[in-house]
């Protein structure tokens, strides 16, 4: 399982994931150690919280108006995972080296980076 975990967090943290749609750039957040744009000043409960708030019954997935965009995170697949594993995935996360690199997550075709 902590193989896995490292896998999956070089990932998202050390390869910029891009998704080419249309004639957009989509690309995911910073999630390295780095604090300001990063999530390396998120505490660990803040982590877990922001899958949790997914798993929660109650909450209502916001409906996307015309010109906004969705994410690309699958939050309520993750949400499903325990919280013990999401603390890994944190503690885990917490060890990548920082990067200092605003994400602008979608940008046109031709100015992508």
């Amino acid at each position: 399982m902590k193989k896995t975990f490292k896998v999956l967090a070089y990932f998202f943290s050390a390869a910029i994931l891009i998704l080419i749609f249309g004639l957009t750039f989509i690309q995911s957040s910073n999630i390295s150690s780095e604090e300001k744009t990063g999530i390396g000043a998120w505490t660990e409960e803040k982590f877990v919280n922001q899958f949790k708030q997914y798993a929660d019954s109650a909450f209502v997935i916001p409906s996307i108006k015309n010109g906004e965009f969705n994410t690309i995170m699958p939050w309520t697949m993750y949400g499903g995972m325990t919280e013990e594993d999401l603390k890994a995935i944190y503690a885990y996360l917490q060890t990548t080296a920082p990067i200092n690199k605003m994400v602008v997550k979608f940008s046109p075709f031709a100015t992508g980076q």
